[in-house]
């Protein structure tokens, strides 16, 4: 790291005194002993396929000076806080390069690269940035040794963290990553480890959540399990992405571990996300269907079923559908039935969500309604049902949440004040939730 280092600071007219006490800093700084994984090799590693990268795709010899600075300064505080940590990095930059006199303007630059490996994207379409962040991904498209390598000693550095925090996190990342098309920004590192970054990523995504894939009825879907194989079946149904390589239930690891104290807890992924088959018929209809086929597989009469945002309508018209195979009925944030014309959503999207994202859910939405005589089913619906509630943070009507709880039979209504996504923000309070309504109500089952 030393030489880049230098050659970066010379080529940027530095003081040279100065920069040699910063490279020391940083070497000092990767050697710590807590780095599993973010150490003097890594960034060795990153430096070095940061500069190829830079020369093939022509960068000057200024511009690939900042990448060579940003790409060893963005982990020399690290204490597994990516927020924080980068924020520290970047008062590092600022300090050090300042001494050595580099220009301000080559000084914010080399900050602002070094924010764009927080969440490993940039709205920006430059080449520097793009090379960067190309470089900082590199590993992704290691030998299959060598990448598991990389996630036992990131999950040393990540000790802090607990299993099903650490699960639902790098499941997280990983679904992120997956769902960009390309996940490299150059052309030549799409042409060189795009391919092997997926099959690596996909493989360790599947054994993290420890997936199965099941034949429900002609379509493959993927499943994961929590718990006892006696213990009374709960079905978690994740919010409908329908986007490919989006891996579904993802943020209901937290949720399942703890209900598996209990229960055998089972996540599908639904046709057209992760690891199940991707097919262009994804309609509420044809999901009843594989919902059916996939209880039967494995050998589940009913089941409680809980259904989150439109995974919820998914339940609920499931239920309608085969009121014999739902025991209990948990329904967070569903968006609800309606006699007149389904929910066509607010044109406003909800915070943190683009505009054009939520343009495309809507016409899905639209495009993939059941009838309404679906919806009339739904309403009568016999079985107990917890309509769960977020509040007025939600994008979701809440009187329409009140009136589907008071319309059902069996229904009732808890409101958590904290948004959409009830289950991800509150999870203890959500389970409380959920444990008592599961605890007074019957669990009458059916026979496989």
């Amino acid at each position: 790291m030393t030489e880049p280092w230098l050659w970066a600071a010379r080529t940027l007219d530095a003081d040279l005194d100065v920069a040699t006490a910063a490279v020391a800093n940083l070497v000092r700084r990767y050697g710590e002993r807590h780095r599993w994984f973010h150490n003097l090799d890594q960034v060795a590693e990153v430096v070095e396929q940061a500069d190829l990268l830079a020369r093939e795709t022509g960068l000057a010899d200024r511009d690939r000076a900042i990448v060579v600075l940003a790409a060893c300064a963005r982990h020399v505080i690290y204490r597994a806080h990516p927020g924080p940590d980068h924020v520290a990095c970047v008062l590092w930059v600022a300090e050090w390069l300042e001494r050595a006199e580099i220009m301000q303007e080559r000084v914010s630059r080399v900050e602002q690269l070094v924010l764009h490996t927080v969440r490993h994207s940039s709205n920006s379409t430059d080449t520097v940035s793009g090379v960067l962040l190309d470089a900082n991904l590199s590993v992704l498209a290691a030998e299959p040794e060598v990448y598991d390598r990389y996630t036992q000693r990131l999950r040393a550095e990540y000790h802090w963290l607990d299993a099903p925090r650490w699960v639902e996190g790098r499941a997280h990342v990983l679904a992120n990553f997956l769902s960009r098309r390309p996940l490299y920004r150059t052309e030549p590192a799409r042409r060189r480890w795009e391919a092997a970054a997926r099959a690596n990523m996909s493989r360790e995504l599947a054994h993290l959540l420890d997936l199965v894939v099941v034949d429900a009825g002609g379509v493959n879907l993927a499943c994961r399990t929590f718990g006892p194989v006696d213990a009374p079946p709960v079905v978690l149904l994740h919010t409908l992405h329908r986007v490919p390589d989006t891996p579904g239930g993802v943020d209901w690891v937290e949720v399942a571990a703890a209900l598996a104290a209990d229960y055998r807890v089972y996540v599908p992924e639904m046709r057209g996300h992760g690891q199940s088959d991707w097919e262009i018929s994804s309609s509420y209809q044809t999901m009843v269907g594989d919902l059916a086929g996939l209880l039967d597989a494995l050998g589940i009469g009913s089941a409680t079923v809980v259904g989150h945002g439109d995974g919820g309508v998914l339940a609920y018209l499931f239920a309608a559908a085969h009121p014999g195979r739902v025991a209990r009925l948990v329904l967070e944030e569903a968006p609800p039935p309606a006699r007149a014309k389904p929910w066509s959503g607010s044109a406003t999207p909800p915070t943190g969500i683009r505009p054009q994202t939520w343009q495309k859910c809507l016409a899905l939405w639209r495009r993939d309604h059941p009838d309404i005589e679906w919806f009339e089913r739904a309403e009568a619906i016999p079985v107990p049902t917890l309509v769960i509630a977020g509040g007025g943070d939600s994008h979701l009507p809440q009187e329409q949440l009140a009136a589907m709880a008071e319309q059902l039979p069996a229904g009732r209504l808890v409101t958590i004040p904290v948004g959409h996504q009830v289950h991800r923000s509150r999870p203890a309070e959500w389970l409380a939730t959920v444990a008592e309504f599961l605890r007074d109500t019957p669990d009458v089952r059916q026979p496989a």
